[in-house]
């Protein structure tokens, strides 16, 4: 079965979400707090050394002191030392386990480490204490799709999508729908990832990405004119065809 890449604006993206953190993750202690300000001024300037410093002080000054642990996870994450930073992700969940941030922090990370498992034990997890947190069900999409598991990747992409609707989130919705539609096409269910990609119009119109999801809809279906204009729009706007889907154009168009 061939391979689809992930949108670039979704794939190990999780983490950049805005979410609603729960647990009590700011210190009584004003040592601690100002160790951390200073480390995120640090992570700001690029001193990630210093930062990792700051926030080591800042836990020794209150060990509990959840927000700066996960900005020494994120430190670690910045520097690619992804075993470190699951570690204190972690640490984060034993004194907070229903903690949104740390779960679907560590949940990326793994999937950054390819521990697929582990990831989408991570996410059902988070779901188990919030069942209707949409960024939930969307990462569990995206490491379905990994896997190449495109059913499991619609059943979850369309749960996330249903509930960023409900929420007034057109935007995420987008996203989600995005993420289903290019499920189905791996399916081979060209017909429906076209009226999602298409309902998705409002947010990605112009954009090399959606140009080129569009035209491989429409190469799926043997529309000769629409997947030549949607493809050759992509690549005009940057985005590089994978060779075997410009032979199946060149082929259409030739009548081969």
């Amino acid at each position: 079965m061939r391979r689809f890449r992930l949108l670039s604006s979704l794939l190990f993206l999780l983490a950049c979400l805005t979410v609603s953190a729960q647990g009590d993750l700011g210190s009584s202690t004003p040592e601690a707090m100002s160790h951390l300000r200073q480390a995120r001024m640090l992570t700001a300037a690029g001193d990630l050394d210093g930062a990792i410093a700051a926030c080591r002080a800042a836990l020794a000054a209150d060990p509990r002191y959840t927000e700066a642990r996960l900005q020494l996870a994120s430190a670690f994450r910045s520097r690619n030392q992804l075993d470190s930073a699951i570690s204190q992700y972690r640490r984060a969940l034993d004194l907070y386990p229903r903690n949104i941030d740390a779960h679907q922090y560590l949940a990326s990370a793994y999937l950054l480490q390819g521990d697929h498992a582990s990831a989408i034990g991570q996410y059902k997890e988070l779901l188990r204490h919030y069942p209707d947190y949409p960024e939930a069900y969307l990462g569990l999409a995206q490491v379905y799709f990994s896997q190449e598991d495109y059913r499991e990747a619609v059943r979850y992409s369309e749960s996330a999508m249903r509930l960023y609707l409900a929420r007034e989130l057109d935007e995420n919705a987008a996203s989600a729908r995005m993420l289903a539609g290019q499920a189905y096409l791996a399916l081979g269910d060209a017909d429906r990832a076209l009226a999602y990609f298409k309902a998705s119009k409002r947010h990605y119109e112009g954009m090399a990405f959606y140009d080129y999801y569009l035209g491989l809809a429409y190469l799926d279906l043997g529309n000769r004119e629409k997947s030549s204009e949607y493809l050759s729009s992509a690549a005009q706007k940057g985005y590089k065809l994978p060779p075997y889907i410009q032979e199946r154009l060149d082929r259409l168009i030739n009548g081969n």
